[in-house]
């Protein structure tokens, strides 16, 4: 688990993003979301899409990808 940028908390506190093993080590790049868009941003626009709270994002993981 890696502590969010001082900036957005620090590590005092955690998100949870769950995605394949070979997105790991640039899982806070945004890249994903700059490429093709996403349910808050704009192709073009880097964001990461994380969870304060485990249970929600292991729910995304099972809605979005089955």
């Amino acid at each position: 688990m890696t502590p969010l940028p001082a900036a957005l908390g620090g590590s005092d506190l955690v998100g949870w993003c769950l995605d394949q093993a070979a997105f790991a080590p640039t899982w806070d790049s945004g890249e994903g979301a700059y490429r093709v868009g996403g349910r808050w941003n704009s192709r073009g626009v880097r964001a990461v899409y994380c969870s304060i709270d485990p249970s929600t994002a292991i729910l995304e993981v099972a809605v979005h990808k089955g």
